[in-house]
């Protein structure tokens, strides 16, 4: 029964933050605004503040779910935000579609169910902290070659979209551990380094998609994004918690990672 209450409460983090990309994605011309502060400026900042708030509400299911699940289920439910993602670019955005979206967004959801079915409940008796400062570093190398100037625009999303999914997996890990560390106990959160860099990591996250954001279109920074989101809570997991993937959860973890991969190229 708890890993079911989870699972749903990890489905609603997926929810929201899918949800408050789009509406960013919607809101982001008020970047770069050249025009006069107007009421269209205003109107397109506002709608990107809700969007951001949408999307960070997505801790509260999260974190709920980390008392129970390792972060590579939250991390791999949060794959069905690519078909919310898809569905509302089509109708908000008025992003091109295609029947190959919905087929793949039908195998994510699948292998998602996969993955949930077969985790078993596990408790955590071991964390490396030398392998969480190691992690936290290896995704610079990612964006770096963002910030050249022989860099193109479609490279750019991708590298930024990437880091941004990286980053954001990194958050569900820290939230994890520091669920796993903490409990119930406020003090010791805010006494906590996890916190903080959950937060750092957190604006990471957020700042990198926003430029993507700009030179890309959603459903080309889905997909990238909720690959890596998926991807690396899984390494993380296995360095930081020694915590096995099952073979059934590897080859679900596969199909989900393949699926935005094929909905990627087909954009």
């Amino acid at each position: 029964m708890q890993n079911i209450t989870s699972i749903l409460l990890a489905i609603l983090g997926a929810v929201c933050s899918a949800t408050g990309s789009v509406i960013q994605k919607s809101g982001s011309p008020w970047m770069g605004w050249k025009g006069k502060k107007d009421k269209r400026f205003l109107k397109y900042f506002f709608i990107w503040v809700g969007g951001f708030y949408l999307f960070n509400l997505a801790i509260i299911p999260n974190g709920l779910a980390s008392k129970v699940l390792p972060p590579y289920i939250i991390s791999s439910v949060s794959g069905l935000g690519v078909p919310f993602i898809i569905l509302l670019s089509f109708f908000f955005l008025r992003e091109k579609i295609y029947s190959s979206d919905i087929v793949y967004s039908f195998i994510i959801a699948a292998a998602i169910f996969v993955m949930c079915i077969v985790q078993k409940s596990s408790d955590i008796l071991y964390i490396n902290k030398i392998a969480i400062y190691i992690l936290l570093i290896l995704p610079i190398f990612i964006v770096l070659p963002a910030f050249f100037k022989k860099t193109g625009p479609k490279m750019k999303t991708i590298l930024f979209s990437s880091y941004s999914g990286i980053t954001a997996g990194l958050a569900i890990v820290l939230m994890n551990v520091a669920v796993k560390e903490c409990g119930s106990s406020v003090s010791l959160y805010l006494h906590s380094p996890y916190l903080y860099l959950w937060i750092g990591i957190g604006v990471l996250s957020q700042v990198a998609v926003q430029f993507a954001y700009k030179s890309g279109d959603m459903i080309l920074i889905g997909p990238i994004q909720n690959s890596f989101t998926i991807l690396y809570p899984a390494v993380c997991s296995f360095f930081i918690f020694n915590t096995p993937l099952y073979i059934a959860q590897m080859i679900a973890m596969v199909f989900i990672i393949f699926s935005c991969i094929a909905i990627l190229k087909k954009h």
